[in-house]
């Protein structure tokens, strides 16, 4: 919603559309409109069939169904191609369950029918995004303005994430899957985006660049290409563990200005914990690589962990203020306050224990204590320490 619509003017203009299918995605943050601008349609229209895809809708498809007529889970460009073009125009929309991977409904009984994540798919099948149909302008296109050049633009390489940290409801959403592009594409895209928007930065904005070293090689290679060509620089997110410094050398030789990682957390307890998979050394190692080869790096750390006591939220608030003040640095002073999200093991266990003190749109994000502190108790010491 670029143009901050109200949800009665988003609905009015999608039903002046007149639509067979409306689709709807995004995170839990773009939720609460979304459902609500669905039930709109939905009373005003009755006939419009409403949709709901995505990484939100994949990891919790028993809530949804509840909220759209579809859900699609998974990697469902081609599961939501098939839908429209064999079933768009049928009245017995509820005959296709099972037809279609990652399809899921609920029945005029009630009876939910819920499929597994459709996640088959070669990912150089998957067109481009429809880039030409929207006011590219009207988006931010700037990142990190002190170091890279702008604009910067979206780009995706991978999918997926293979590791198993408990916080996160990567597992629920691609069962610890991870695909790639080809190289030739991505390079293809980015010099069509080059072309047709001027784009001068790519930030490759997915869970995880760095995960197989033979692939990135091979695409650090063809960045390299397009740097020394066209100046080209790029933005990723990777885990702090896969950064030795040679992998650092080749990634900054190839156009990389920033690195993003998920630091987490100052406290081996909590790393270990969260079934990070590797400890705080591994973390202060390699922010000191990132600082002598002088690329940048940003991320983002937790407290407030269900394990964290007072003494670990203090020491990871302690940490980012010396970190955010290193000369390469852009991790910011502070840290986030860690909150449960659907469908984590976190998420599971703070309801099956009961840990629950501020459910936030019907279970997008559930805010709890800690084994030791309440929630309240959380805060204050994020407020002590900050």
């Amino acid at each position: 919603n670029i143009q901050k619509l109200t949800t009665h003017d988003l609905t009015q203009y999608i039903i002046s559309q007149k639509p067979d299918i409306v689709g709807f995605g995004g995170t839990l943050t773009e939720w609460p409109q979304a459902s609500q601008v669905a039930a709109s349609i939905k009373e005003q229209s009755p006939d419009i069939c409403t949709v709901y895809g995505g990484p939100n809708a994949s990891a919790n498809p028993e809530k949804h169904v509840k909220y759209f007529d579809f859900v699609f889970r998974g990697w469902a460009e081609q599961s939501f191609r098939n839908f429209i073009i064999d079933y768009s125009g049928r009245d017995d929309w509820e005959t296709i369950g099972g037809l279609i991977d990652g399809l899921c409904y609920q029945d005029e009984n009630g009876a939910q029918h819920i499929e597994p994540p459709a996640l088959n798919i070669n990912l150089d099948d998957v067109k481009y995004p429809a880039r030409d149909i929207i006011d590219i302008g009207s988006y931010k296109r700037v990142q990190f303005r002190d170091v890279c050049q702008q604009p910067t633009d979206i780009v995706v390489a991978s999918r997926g994430c293979p590791f198993k940290c408990t916080f996160c409801s990567s597992k629920s959403i691609w069962n610890q899957k991870y695909l790639t592009r080809s190289v030739e594409a991505v390079i293809d895209e980015i010099k069509m985006m080059q072309r047709l928007y001027g784009t001068k930065t790519c930030h490759f904005r997915e869970d995880n660049l760095v995960v197989n070293k033979q692939y990135l090689e091979s695409l650090c290679e063809g960045l390299k290409k397009l740097h020394d060509e066209t100046g080209l620089q790029w933005i990723c997110q990777a885990r702090a563990d896969a950064l030795t410094r040679d992998v650092i050398r080749m990634m900054k030789s190839s156009g990389c200005v920033v690195v993003c990682c998920g630091w987490e957390s100052a406290n081996d307890s909590t790393l270990k914990f969260i079934d990070k998979g590797f400890s705080f050394r591994d973390v202060v190692n390699t922010i000191q690589l990132l600082e002598e080869e002088k690329l940048c790096y940003s991320g983002g750390f937790l407290v407030g962990t269900l394990n964290e006591t007072e003494k670990e939220i203090k020491n990871t608030l302690e940490f980012t203020k010396k970190v955010s003040q290193l000369p390469h640095s852009f991790v910011p002073r502070g840290a986030g306050r860690y909150v449960s999200w659907p469908i984590s093991e976190s998420y599971r266990e703070v309801i099956d224990k009961d840990m629950v003190e501020f459910n936030w749109q019907n279970g997008e994000q559930l805010i709890s204590g800690t084994y030791t502190l309440s929630a309240a108790q959380v805060e204050e010491c994020i407020a002590r320490n900050w």
